[in-house]
C-alpha cells in the first residue's frame, strides 16, 4: 500500500477497512463516536491532543 495522508475522504477509506497496517483515529465527540464511529476506529479525545 502506498503512503496515504493523513486526512483522506470517506470514498478513499472504505476500500481500506480491515487492513492490518491502517490505524483510524476518531477525534469526534464521545457521544457520536459511540454511535456513529468507523469499525475499527480508535477514539481519541481532542482536546487531550491540544492540552
Amino acid at each position: 500500500m502506498s503512503e496515504l495522508p493523513p486526512l483522506i475522504e470517506p470514498q478513499q477509506l472504505e476500500p481500506l477497512l480491515g487492513r492490518d497496517n491502517l490505524l483510524v483515529v476518531d477525534l469526534s465527540k464521545g457521544t457520536t463516536h459511540q454511535q456513529l464511529h468507523i469499525p475499527g476506529a480508535v477514539f481519541l479525545e481532542y482536546e487531550r491532543i491540544i492540552a
